[in-house]
């Protein structure tokens, strides 16, 4: 009887562990399945997922992906929404702009990156803010932008993240630390 009984509880126990194998599926980006490195990710407000690559900027939609415009010779290193936009980063410095189907370069007025785009981040005040690896980090608003650097008194002008808190404070990440910068003072 004994014996039955821990026979029972083997069997359930196992039925239990293989209900815990995840399921995982792997997506190629090409017929050839070779592997693409993927840079950057960002999801839209319709639920597709944006991946910028060293070959450009693929759109999954869960079941199949679509490289989106034409390959740019830029690996893309950052994705952002920007006024209902997919806008991607290179490691040229260049930015470009998701229009009818096809990436266009995003027109910068006044001090533009030219190093590699670490980060894109647009505020709700319509903002882009472009960190660079190299420059600081840059205010677009209106195709203008402003550069923000150590000439300026940042610790470092190797810039990966921003983030913005209430009250219009900047939080930057860099090489040397984190700066806080008050956009209000």
């Amino acid at each position: 009887m004994r014996q039955a009984f821990l026979f029972i509880v083997f069997i359930c126990c196992t039925i239990g562990a293989t209900a815990q194998r995840p399921f995982t599926r792997n997506f190629w980006f090409n017929d050839a399945n070779i592997p693409v490195r993927v840079n950057a990710m960002l999801q839209d407000g319709y639920g597709y997922l944006w991946l910028g690559t060293d070959n450009g900027v693929y759109r999954f939609n869960g079941r199949q992906i679509s490289l989106m415009g034409d390959s740019t010779s830029s690996a893309v290193t950052a994705l952002a929404m920007y006024g209902g936009n997919v806008v991607s980063g290179h490691a040229d410095g260049s930015i470009r702009m998701l229009v009818d189907g096809a990436f266009v370069p995003f027109t910068v007025n006044g001090a533009r990156p030219s190093s590699t785009i670490s980060d894109l981040y647009c505020d709700g005040a319509g903002v882009l803010w472009a960190c660079t690896e190299g420059q600081g980090f840059f205010m677009i608003m209106n195709n203008i932008g402003v550069a923000c650097n150590t000439s300026l008194g940042l610790s470092d002008d190797y810039v990966y993240n921003i983030s913005i808190f209430p009250g219009r404070h900047l939080v930057v990440s860099t090489d040397q630390g984190i700066n806080e910068v008050d956009l209000e003072g």
